[in-house]
């Protein structure tokens, strides 16, 4: 099947009211690999939640190293036992400081750790629109 065949195909199964559970109902992410950022609230701890219930490892972002601890040990409780010790793991950054977003993928590639996705999910709302520094 070509990329552009999936798209239609997809759409006729699903909707804006289709769940999590629907669309990923026969999917297997086991031996995968994604960074979810946003992960310590909202749709990106369930995006997370969802990756590691369907057998993925998700290595999060997280502002602080405690921030990311209590959001892993949040997921695990949710999950339960059925999860490997190495499903969660995170990298501290801050995205509006580029410094901070090159260390962590730097931090990540140190890991060795294959990549299959990234599911982009950090945002902030209410603050003054300000440019992030370069790199």
């Amino acid at each position: 099947m070509q990329a552009g065949n999936i798209l239609p195909s997809f759409k006729a199964k699903f909707d804006g009211h289709s769940t999590s559970e629907e669309v990923l109902r026969d999917v297997d992410l086991s031996g995968k690999r994604y960074i979810v950022t946003g992960a310590t609230t909202g749709l990106g701890f369930y995006s997370a939640k969802m990756i590691a219930a369907k057998g993925g490892k998700v290595t999060i972002t997280a502002r602080s190293g405690d921030r990311a601890r209590e959001t892993i040990k949040s997921l695990r409780e949710e999950l339960g036992s059925e999860i490997d010790a190495d499903t969660f793991d995170f990298l501290v950054m801050d995205q509006m400081d580029l410094a901070q977003v090159k260390a962590a993928a730097e931090d990540f590639l140190s890991r060795n750790r294959q990549l299959d996705g990234l599911l982009l999910n950090a945002g902030w709302f209410g603050s003054e629109y300000k440019l992030s520094g370069t790199v």
